[in-house]
C-alpha cells in the first residue's frame, strides 16, 4: 500500500487561484490544470510514474518487462485537436515587448485573504452532478429555455387567433407571463 501526498494537486490548485485572479496573465485553462491532474493517475504515462530519474532508466532498462514510454505531455495522442485546443486560454494577453530586456516580469498582486480563494469545482465537484436535468445543463439554462419555450407558445398562440399585426409592439396585456413557466422538477 502506498501512500502520497498530494503535492502537485496542492501547486495545481496554487495555480488555478492565480488563474481565477489573474484571467489574461496565463496561457492555460483550468482544464489543462485537471487534466493535467488526471495525466498524474494514469500509469501508462512515464512522467509522473516514477519516483526518480534512476527509476525509470531502470524500467526502460529492464530485459523481461520491455515498457513502451509515453509522454503525459504528448497532448495529441490523448486527445484530438478541438480537445487540446480548450487547453488555451483565450483570455491570454502575452506580455508586450519593452526595449529594455527584463529578465522576470513584474510580480502579480495577488490576493490571499480567505475571500479571495475558491474553489476549484473543475476539479473536486466535476463528479457530483449539481442537479438533474433531462439532456443535461445548469438551472439557469432549463429556466432560461423554460422562460423561451413559454414566450414562443403564447406568440403562437396568438398568431393562430389574432387578425394580422399591426404596426409597433404589443400591448402590454398581450405580452407572455414569466408565471407560466413551468417548474424544475
Amino acid at each position: 500500500e502506498t501512500q502520497e501526498a498530494p503535492v502537485f494537486l496542492l501547486f495545481l490548485d496554487c495555480v488555478w487561484q492565480l488563474l481565477q485572479q489573474f484571467p489574461a496573465d496565463f496561457q492555460m485553462t483550468e482544464t489543462y490544470l485537471t487534466t493535467l491532474w488526471d495525466s498524474a493517475h494514469v500509469s501508462i504515462f512515464e512522467t509522473f510514474l516514477f519516483d526518480c530519474e534512476r527509476d525509470r532508466k531502470l524500467a526502460k532498462s529492464e530485459p523481461n518487462n520491455p515498457l513502451t514510454m509515453r509522454s503525459a505531455w504528448d497532448w495529441g495522442e490523448q486527445f484530438s485537436d478541438r480537445d487540446v485546443s480548450l487547453f488555451y486560454n483565450p483570455l491570454y494577453c502575452p506580455p508586450a515587448t519593452s526595449t529594455t530586456p527584463q529578465l522576470l516580469p513584474p510580480p502579480l498582486p495577488v490576493e490571499t485573504g480567505i475571500s479571495a480563494l475558491q474553489v476549484w469545482s473543475q476539479c473536486y465537484f466535476r463528479f457530483i452532478p449539481s442537479m438533474e436535468i433531462i439532456g443535461g445543463g445548469k438551472p439557469q439554462v432549463d429556466l432560461s429555455c423554460r422562460l423561451l419555450v413559454s414566450q414562443i407558445d403564447q406568440l403562437e398562440r396568438e398568431m393562430q387567433y389574432s387578425p394580422p399585426p399591426q404596426a409597433g409592439p404589443p400591448p402590454l396585456a398581450q405580452q407572455p407571463a414569466v408565471a407560466r413557466v413551468g417548474s424544475f422538477f
